[in-house]
């Protein structure tokens, strides 16, 4: 039979003061601020909601008004065991009446008895007042039950409330005073300006009483399972004897001595897809003597392809890569199980591929920071990019990253749909009927401008925080050192994937150029990288200005040199075997390994069993692009066959006000910025605005309601 308050009483909206054991304290809520008076003193409390910062300082009041401390304590604490007292008189109460209730029982079994011998009409008189007086008795004890009970939900009456002096007047200015110290202390604390520091918003410095725990992202799916193993397929391999590798070694021999090359040792490496053959010359031979033997050496073996490197960059060898004639599959499984990418503490990791040394190749994607792709088709190019996708998946919670998926050929990465409240991005207020995997030119310009946007607004915080990156903002906001009422916020890194770069840019590359080099210049230090693939690698796609911002470069199979030269500035990419058979390179580094297999049942496993779990609400919010522009809207392709079902209402809008642009028919109409667009376009097409004029609205040519409706009326026939 515990009790925490006699009483509770509402003095504003939001403002409730407490009589308990311990003290009187008034709530005012749901801001933050309360004002407790207990033994220690009357304190005054304020805080920002969710940082975890607080200020507590003294206070005192007007000695006619408040009682002190001590006084409200001791009187809160004689209340209680008033109140204690009273329940045991009910209890001894309630133990009466059911004595009561037992004796009226045995006296009404007695006298029904004894009638069975005597006089029954005795006996039933006898039991009907017995009844009576006890019935009486028990409504007596109800009726002081009552009285009690009433007295303490109710209140006391004005003699029985706090000997301190706290009557109805002195209560009355309690609450004034109390009111006046909330609007003088905690009030002005929500009216600063963002760029007001904690020590400026309470004037002194902050006193962290009751620290929060560190704010952890991961909370919002806290249930959440990463991908397991098993929904990865294992592969094994036949490997190459001995012997075998010995006859090889021996013919390579044979052809070096033909051509007049000493060698002191050769030593093989055996790796997927291909043999290394590592040679160190003899003292005086020239390394050039090797150039122009690959034909020579392929003759011999009966190989297709064979490359060499002269000499192994790092060491003073020479090496010979000559294709395994018993090829095995390197499976996704293998690199996600190895020790190296389990324990590793790389933030974006991706294990993509193993060496022709048989050792997993790992990079990390956030000091990447782009990754430029290419191969002609069928050599193992979109198969990169699910491994790519799907290292990621096996190493991040959805609250630490988002994909922005940018597919023209609509199958590639339409598996991913399913996902798209865990791990995708979006325009938000987008037009993309399609689904959140981009598909089209339209939507893939104005996502490129929202990441824009995306990026210079994680500038501004980052510079607000005084930090130089994600990593370091992101420390700083789960320590709750940031403030999120001034707009900070946890900062997920944003991964875009682009599939078909030559595709989805046909015909305008300008329009992606632009919004692609401004996030593959300042995209690293807020968290947004790049995954760029063609299949076209021709300079006038792959600029020398991406170039400059995509140091790493992955290539793939290539029908000629000058693509090779195109995508790694040197030749090997039309030597590759294909079946992903790459090589690597970034900056100076360059590796030839075996791309990770992956079929699409893998994929679909993979997306199933993080689909089959909680997720978000929606996709993750990118703002609205900004144009600098509206040039280059007149090539949207709009069929005015099947024009916008608001098409008449923005027509009359535009005619009233005599001022058509994008912005205004967003703002009026609360769409976004692609569909904007579209309808700005519909009405230059019925010739109801002017063309694009660069900053500047558009002319409006209809002039007058008339000239609208009969516009409309050729439209409709």
């Amino acid at each position: 039979m515990g009790w925490r308050y006699r009483k509770r009483i509402k003095i504003a909206p939001g403002i409730h003061v407490n009589f308990s054991k311990s003290g009187v304290s008034t709530t005012i809520g749901p801001r933050g601020a309360s004002v407790n008076i207990g033994k220690s003193g009357t304190y005054l409390n304020t805080g920002i909601p969710g940082t975890g910062l607080y200020n507590r300082q003294k206070i005192t009041f007007q000695e006619k008004t408040m009682p002190n401390s001590d006084t409200l304590y001791s009187e809160s604490n004689n209340h209680l065991q008033e109140r204690k007292a009273d329940e045991y008189r009910n209890i001894h109460t309630s133990l009466i009446v059911l004595s009561y209730v037992l004796i009226f029982f045995v006296l009404f079994i007695i006298f029904a008895y004894l009638g069975l011998f005597f006089n029954v009409i005795f006996s039933v008189v006898f039991t009907i007042a017995n009844t009576i007086i006890i019935i009486s008795l028990f409504l007596y004890h109800l009726h002081v039950k009552n009285n009690s009970f009433s007295k303490e939900v109710h209140g006391q009456s004005d003699d029985e409330k706090l000997d301190s002096g706290l009557d109805d007047e002195s209560y009355s200015e309690f609450t004034q005073e109390i009111e006046k110290i909330v609007s003088d202390e905690f009030h002005p604390i929500h009216a600063q300006k963002e760029n007001t520091s904690v020590e400026e918003l309470y004037g002194q410095p902050i006193k962290q009483e009751v620290p929060l725990a560190p704010y952890e992202p991961k909370l919002d799916l806290e249930n959440y399972k990463y991908p397991t193993l098993n929904l990865l397929n294992k592969y094994t391999d036949m490997g190459i004897s001995k012997e075998e590798l010995q006859q090889n070694k021996n013919r390579i021999l044979r052809v070096l001595w033909n051509f007049g090359i000493e060698i002191t040792t050769i030593k093989t490496t055996f790796g997927p897809r291909v043999i290394l053959y590592e040679i160190t010359l003899a003292p005086g031979i020239n390394v050039k003597k090797l150039y122009g033997l690959e034909d020579d050496i392929a003759l011999i073996l009966s190989a297709r392809d064979v490359r060499i490197i002269a000499p192994i960059p790092g060491k003073g060898t020479v090496g010979i890569e000559v294709p395994n004639p018993y090829p095995y599959v390197v499976s996704m499984e293998s690199l996600i199980n190895c020790r190296r990418f389990q324990e590793t503490d790389f933030e974006l990791p991706i294990a993509l591929c193993k060496t022709v040394t048989n050792e997993v190749f790992m990079f990390d994607l956030a000091k990447a920071p782009h990754v430029l792709i290419a191969g002609s088709s069928g050599q193992g190019k979109s198969v990169a990019l699910h491994v790519i996708i799907t290292s990621l998946l096996y190493k991040k919670h959805p609250s630490e990253l988002k994909f922005v998926l940018i597919d023209p050929r609509i199958i590639e990465f339409s598996v991913y749909e399913h996902i798209a409240n865990h791990f995708l991005a979006e325009e938000e207020n987008d037009w993309n009927e399609g689904g959140t995997v981009i598909s089209d030119q339209i939507t893939a310009v104005s996502t490129l401008r929202s990441c824009c946007v995306e990026l210079d607004i994680r500038y501004s915080l980052m510079a607000k925080a005084h930090v130089h990156n994600i990593n370091e903002y992101n420390h700083l906001f789960k320590s709750r050192q940031l403030n999120p009422r001034f707009g900070h916020k946890f900062m997920p890194y944003i991964v875009i994937v682009i599939d078909s770069f030559s595709d989805i840019s046909s015909g305008h590359e300008s329009e992606f150029e632009k919004p692609l080099l401004h996030l593959a210049k300042l995209g690293r230090a807020a968290g947004i990288h790049i995954v760029l693939a063609t299949g076209r690698p021709s300079s006038d796609i792959v600029t020398s200005e991406i170039k400059t911002y995509f140091p790493v470069r992955i290539a793939f199979r290539l029908p000629e040199k000058i693509d090779s030269r195109v995508i790694l500035d040197t030749d090997g990419a039309e030597q590759l075997q294909g079946n992903g058979d790459m090589i690597f390179r970034n900056g100076s580094t360059i590796v030839r390994a075996q791309c990770a297999f992956m079929d699409s049942t893998e994929v679909d496993n993979i997306v199933d069993f993080i689909a089959q779990q909680q997720g978000y609400s929606f996709p993750f919010p990118l703002p609205e692009g900004v144009e600098e522009d509206e040039e280059g809207s007149d090539w949207f392709d709009v069929d005015m066959a099947h024009l916008d079902p608001m098409f008449e209402d923005i027509a009359h809008m535009v005619v009233a006000e005599q001022i058509a642009s994008t912005s205004m028919i967003q703002r009026k109409f609360s769409i976004g910025y692609n569909r904007a667009g579209r309808l700005l376009v519909q009405l230059e097409k019925a010739g109801i605005v002017g063309p694009a004029k660069g900053s500047r609205t558009r002319d409006v040519l209809c002039k007058s309601e008339d000239d609208l409706i009969s516009h409309l009326e050729n439209l409709r026939h």
